[in-house]
């Protein structure tokens, strides 16, 4: 996708365990974004490593603690950002590391989140970009999170999960055809927005805050959409020989 992007900078957002090969892999253009485990303690300061001791010199410098530990240390700053589709405000603090076991040669900036009721607990995210603010890097990285909602439509209401798929040209057809059908059906919203029309859906009491509509809202407009595609005046059935010519509707029988 680096190369694809041309002059452009591509950035990769990963979670879980894929955060580490996001940070590391060949320089260039792409840079990578994620979340940075607590109990990750390999990271390592910034500058030359220290000097003086038996022996060659270390490949990094002194050992930090922990992301938590050591954004402790430091002042908290609110920042606003948008998280998820709402607008919060938490306490943020930054560091610059580097994280050894992912990316030896290049530092990371890595945010640590704090929610200012105590509601959820703290987080760190990195970017290998050290010219992202705060605000960016948590965005970017929370932008991620529709590609969750899309898989998840996908199995729940195109079928993605079903197919029993024992052959890798399976998975090369029956994949790429629910995501087809995925954007098919968003871009046929899309369309009917642009044009004026289905830009709402049905008004329940159960819904009295609902202010978008769901991937649910959008596959029911689109269907609306295609009614009057089959039902429609037929076309005449095939005739066949030694047969009276085929009209429609049937001709009713004639009383004797």
């Amino acid at each position: 996708m680096a190369g694809w992007a041309g002059e452009r900078t591509a950035y990769l957002a990963a979670d879980g365990a894929y955060a580490g090969r996001a940070a590391g892999g060949p320089p260039g253009q792409r840079r990578g974004r994620g979340p940075l485990a607590d109990g990750r303690r390999a990271l390592g300061a910034t500058g030359p490593p220290p000097t003086g001791a038996a022996g060659p010199p270390p490949p990094r410098g002194r050992r930090l603690p922990t992301p938590k530990a050591a954004a402790a240390a430091r002042r908290r700053q609110p920042v606003p950002v948008t998280l998820y589709g709402r607008a919060v405000t938490p306490l943020v603090s930054e560091l610059t590391a580097l994280w050894y076991h992912a990316l030896r040669d290049h530092p990371l900036r890595i945010v640590v989140v704090r929610d200012p009721g105590g509601r959820r607990r703290d987080e760190a995210s990195f970017c290998t970009d050290l010219s992202l603010g705060a605000a960016e890097i948590l965005e970017g990285y929370a932008r991620r999170w529709t590609l969750e909602v899309s898989f998840h439509d996908q199995k729940q209401f195109l079928g993605f999960e079903d197919p029993q798929q024992h052959a890798s040209r399976a998975v090369r057809r029956t994949a790429p055809l629910a995501g087809l059908v995925y954007d098919l059906v968003l871009l046929s919203y899309a369309a009917q927005v642009r044009d004026g029309r289905g830009s709402g859906w049905p008004v329940r009491p159960w819904y009295p805050a609902k202010t978008a509509p769901s991937f649910l809202d959008m596959l029911a407009a689109a269907r609306h959409a295609s009614l009057p595609l089959a039902i429609s005046t037929p076309p005449s059935a095939p005739c066949r020989l030694n047969k009276p010519a085929c009209q429609w509707p049937p001709a009713l029988p004639t009383a004797a």
